[in-house]
């Protein structure tokens, strides 16, 4: 992955990794930095002494007291070393040479375990960054010697910086009973607790204040979601039971019912009497599809067998067991979904059943259980409004129904895919309906998405020339690019990547744009990504920054050079398909076990390097990006040869297997010859993941034809620019 990479990006490196103006960062920021750095140096043994010098706890009610240590900072740092001081942009840079790798040593000492030594050269740099840094390590990888005040103390002043979360945890199981019940309130009312011992610790501080209320409504709402083994379920009830109400008690039963914790559902059951046992049992046989399901069911009173919950489990287990017309009754049962807890889940199984109409070319069913789907929002709601609108206009023949349901949803969603979809497809109902001029504004505005699927499909409808996006990314002044290397989340990336942590690296690199948040920091953090060489980093980033509505195009999508020497499939197809599977990371690995760049089984990649008669180890998978490489363009040949070149059936059947695919063609029709549409069929194969992947390299596919265009022509006998052509695969 480090050579073979070339994407162009912007180089904004400034001499020096750490960089801080002394009197007037310390004085004007107000955040407690320099109370932090104090505390840090005091603990380094830089001769300054705890008894001598006021704590930070003193410091923070005492402006005198902030003077005084920063005139200690400034004796410290300036009166310690002599650094070649170098003024850019008004800001003064305190590590000289000497300090910079006295820095790196100790990073990597550190990453080698080797803890003291790192200490000392830490110490001898006198620069308050590193000693930061130091500490962080310290708290995020070992655990003695922290004490609760340094460590909430470091959340508190540095609550953008990763693993924060993992220093929350520890901090939980440093509160005891030295310390007062209202510091201990305060510290879990800024941040709520994470474990369930945290929140018996929270509890009890709040009970010894005497607010039994505030108790009271903590637990309402904790104790419906907490997760509790089953020793800590029983012990924080018999502490707590008095003040949870049972409106909390049926929601925990719920939602443990939902996760198939059985045995503390059964505890919850127990506490509520009155039917919720039988309830509860019925539920659980259900879910696991044991014998006497409908004796179990008789067994709940009658007052709770419409329960959302029991409701849910008869429809998952009628529709498991292919009883569709049966699932139906059920769904026309549904209740009002603010009174489901499992909105999505009843949403996949309505889902599902549509796509078996579909199969079964029962489309005025289908259109009737996706049109009264009763969801609100999120991915759901956009799934089932579009899925309604695409039936009413593809196969039922009412253009005027079909736009309703894409207007609807238009207007709903917000990310690029979702709305360039929305719009695309209401285009096409104008144009059904003879409505021409209306169908081009909708096209008009899906092609603002020029990297979204639909809004390629856009353009094409509208004869648009093969550009990306005619929004130009901001540009970044010398202001911006002095204010961002400020930033200590960039300075800690540049020195953890400079002393080869590279994980660390990117943490940090990914928590300054979170921090941003701001279309500059996108394409500063993307660009300094790729300067380091992290190109998965500037995919991720630059696929936030679309979701806003920017386009990095040459950080979103990187281009191999000399690996694919010799490939004799289209670069375009490759790079797409890449970037899906792996997002360029060549040590990728997935929870199923594929590796590398394009993503290979290992039995898979053994057989096609038989077939290939090359040598072969699995560990060259992912050591080795150009064997992964030529493995897997070549297990996609196999696929482009079998499907006769149609891209989308050699793409998803790369996903799903060539079997499937082959399946698929026999239920809903061959594009190839014409059948059926291919846009259509590919919304129908019934697999979200494999449907979103195809969508996914297609429309990278058509992304980097014009990224190559001058390397690599495209195919000519296969057609991804247009509608028509993609129709004609």
């Amino acid at each position: 992955m480090r050579a073979f990479f070339n994407l162009p990006f912007n180089k904004s490196v400034v001499s020096g990794p750490v960089n801080f103006t002394i009197l007037k960062w310390c004085n004007e920021r107000r955040d407690g930095a320099f109370k932090h750095f104090y505390s840090f140096f005091s603990c380094l043994k830089l001769n300054v002494s705890d008894t001598v010098y006021p704590s930070g706890a003193q410091c923070k009610r005492s402006g005198l007291c902030s003077l005084l240590l920063l005139a200690l900072l400034c004796v410290i740092v300036l009166g310690g070393v002599q650094p070649a001081l170098a003024e850019e942009g008004g800001l003064i840079r305190m590590q000289d040479k000497k300090a910079y790798d006295r820095t790196l040593r100790a990073l990597q000492m550190i990453e080698q375990d080797i803890w003291m030594p790192a200490r000392t050269e830490i110490a001898a740099t006198r620069d308050p960054l590193a000693a930061k840094l130091y500490f962080w390590l310290v708290y995020t990888r070992q655990d003695q010697d922290i004490n609760f005040i340094r460590l909430s103390h470091f959340i508190r002043e540095n609550p953008h910086w990763p693993g924060i979360r993992d220093l929350r945890l520890k901090v939980e199981r440093k509160v005891d009973d030295t310390l007062a019940p209202r510091d201990i309130v305060a510290w879990f009312d800024d941040y709520p607790p994470l474990t369930p011992a945290g929140a018996d610790k929270y509890l009890q501080a709040v009970l010894k204040t005497g607010n039994v209320n505030k108790a009271r409504a903590y637990l309402s709402t904790w104790w419906a979601r907490a997760s509790l083994s089953r020793d800590d379920q029983r012990n924080l009830f018999r502490k707590y039971n008095r003040y949870i109400n049972t409106a909390a008690h049926h929601k925990r039963l719920d939602m443990l019912l939902f996760r198939g914790q059985t045995d503390n559902a059964m505890g919850i059951a127990n506490v509520l009497g009155r039917g919720y046992v039988e309830l509860a049992r019925a539920r659980i046989a259900l879910a696991k599809a044991e014998q006497n399901v409908d004796g179990l069911i008789n067994a709940v009173p009658q007052r709770l067998r419409k329960d959302p919950g029991l409701l849910y489990e008869r429809l998952r287990w009628r529709r498991r067991n292919d009883y569709n017309e049966a699932a139906i009754q059920i769904l026309n049962m549904m209740p009002p979904i603010d009174q489901i807890q499992n909105a999505s889940d009843w949403w996949l199984e309505r889902h599902i059943i549509i796509r078996r109409f579909l199969e079964q070319k029962r489309y005025t069913e289908a259109y009737k259980l996706a049109k009264n789907h009763g969801l609100k929002t999120g991915l759901p709601f956009a799934q089932a409004e579009w899925l309604a609108g695409w039936i009413a206009l593809r196969f039922l023949n009412e253009p005027a129904d079909a736009f309703t349901h894409f207007q609807i949803l238009h207007g709903n969603v917000s990310s690029p895919i979702s709305r360039s979809r929305a719009a695309y497809w209401a285009g096409r109902a104008m144009a059904t309906a003879g409505q021409n001029d209306i169908a081009n504004q909708w096209y008009k505005s899906a092609a603002k998405y020029r990297t979204a699927f639909y809004g390629q499909m856009a353009a094409a409808e509208l004869s648009m020339q093969g550009v990306i996006t005619s929004d130009a990314p901001p540009v970044l002044t010398s202001s911006d690019l002095s204010g961002f290397n400020r930033n200590e989340l960039i300075q800690a990336a540049r020195l953890f990547h400079a002393a080869g942590m590279r994980d660390v690296a990117s943490d940090f690199l990914n928590a300054f744009v979170r921090q941003g948040n701001s279309a500059k920091a996108y394409l500063f953090g993307a660009d300094l990504a790729v300067e380091m060489k992290y190109y998965n980093d500037a995919i991720n980033i630059s696929k936030r920054a679309t979701g806003k509505g920017m386009f990095l195009t040459a950080q979103s999508y990187p281009v191999i050079t000399e690996q694919l020497r010799g490939i004799d499939i289209e670069w375009a197809l490759v790079h797409a398909l890449i970037r899906q599977e792996s997002v360029f990371d060549f040590n990728a690995r997935s929870p199923a076990g594929a590796l590398g760049l394009m993503q290979l089984m290992p039995g898979t990649a053994k057989e096609t390097a038989n077939k290939l008669g090359i040598s072969h180890s699995r560990v060259w998978l992912t050591s080795r990006p150009a064997h992964n490489i030529k493995l897997g363009t070549a297990y996609l040949k196999q696929m482009l040869n079998r499907f006769d070149g149609a891209y989308p059936l050699a793409i998803a059947a790369y996903n799903a297997g060539p079997g499937r695919v082959d399946k698929w063609l026999e239920i809903y029709g061959d594009p190839r010859k014409g059948e059926i549409d291919i846009i259509d069929w590919i919304e129908l194969i019934p697999i979200y993941e494999t449907r979103n992947y195809v969508q996914r390299v297609v429309e990278g596919t058509y992304v980097y034809r014009l990224r190559l265009q001058n390397i690599q022509k495209p195919h000519q006998n296969i057609g991804l620019a247009t509608p028509q052509n993609l129709r004609d695969l």
